[in-house]
């Protein structure tokens, strides 16, 4: 499971029934902002999303995002995905994985009326991506995330939009996954499927609903105790950096509207614990209209 939770990190319902959302108040010396868990992907019963995220998004003079999403439509991130996720050292899905999963992988995509040598080049934890996205396409979840959804908002609004990190810095994690272990990557990603649904069920809720334990137990248990390594290098590593920018970012004038990643938010390497570790209040944002 733990790969495949990986995956869903990355990729990553119901009605507005729950009284919190993933959405947190942030404060210190006077000064006041939000900051948001995002899911990648959902499907159109989705929306509209908790109405704790339309008013942090009101309330806020800026909003920032992970990456600028824009860039990922042009000519030149394709281009840079070709470069750093495929093989260039002779090597490609054959002579990496054993031949039982390549043809399994080759009868999979077959069924999809996708030629498997049209994928040939990508690395194996690409494929595992491409394998779980077209699961979740096929229930639905294929519409537009929640920092799509607030990018294009952004942008109609005039509203100014601020980066923590470059879609470069994000590819190189990319990178990795699955480097040395691919065999087991692509089976045990294929193990997992038939739990998608309810997997996808139980993280939905716990996003909803705002439970941090819970996501911090779906999304990063296993990978931070199996792969201690690659836990540092896409959460505490780029946590880190991220709360540089955060900070510098606290400092401004105006409130800003931080919308990250939901596994960056739990856990005691997550951003909400090292705000609090730096002296910042940190409180869930309730529904103003309901108060």
């Amino acid at each position: 499971m733990k790969h495949f939770l990986f995956i869903l990190y990355i990729i990553f319902s119901v009605g507005g029934l729950f009284p919190e959302s993933s959405v947190w108040t942030i404060s210190k010396d006077g000064r006041e902002s939000y900051m948001g868990g995002t899911i990648h992907i959902l499907s159109q019963s989705d929306y509209p999303l908790p109405v704790e995220y339309e008013q942090a998004y009101e309330l806020s003079d800026r909003i920032v995002f992970e990456t600028d999403i824009s860039e990922v439509q042009t000519e030149e991130f394709q281009a840079l995905i070709m470069e750093r996720l495929t093989y260039s050292d002779g090597n490609n899905l054959k002579t990496i994985l054993s031949k039982k999963t390549y043809d399994k992988l080759e009868k999979y995509f077959g069924k999809h009326g996708i030629p498997l040598s049209s994928l040939i080049q990508f690395k194996a934890g690409f494929i595992g991506i491409i394998i779980t996205g077209l699961e979740l396409s096929r229930m639905g979840i294929n519409s537009e995330g929640v920092d799509q959804y607030f990018f294009k908002r952004s942008i109609e609004d005039k509203k100014p939009i601020g980066l923590l990190e470059t879609v470069e810095q994000q590819i190189e994690f990319l990178e990795k996954m699955g480097e040395g272990y691919e065999d087991e990557f692509i089976l045990s990603t294929w193990e997992d499927l038939d739990q998608l649904p309810a997997t996808m069920e139980s993280l939905m809720l716990s996003w909803r609903g705002g439970d941090i334990n819970l996501l911090e137990e779906w999304l990063i248990g296993d990978l931070k105790k199996e792969y201690p390594d690659l836990y540092e290098s896409i959460l505490i590593n780029r946590n880190k950096r991220w709360m540089t920018t955060i900070e510098q970012m606290m400092e401004t004038d105006g409130k800003e509207f931080f919308l990250v990643g939901t596994a960056h938010l739990a856990g005691d390497d997550g951003l909400l614990s090292m705000l609090e570790e730096r002296g910042y209040g940190v409180e869930k944002f309730h529904d103003l209209l309901a108060r």
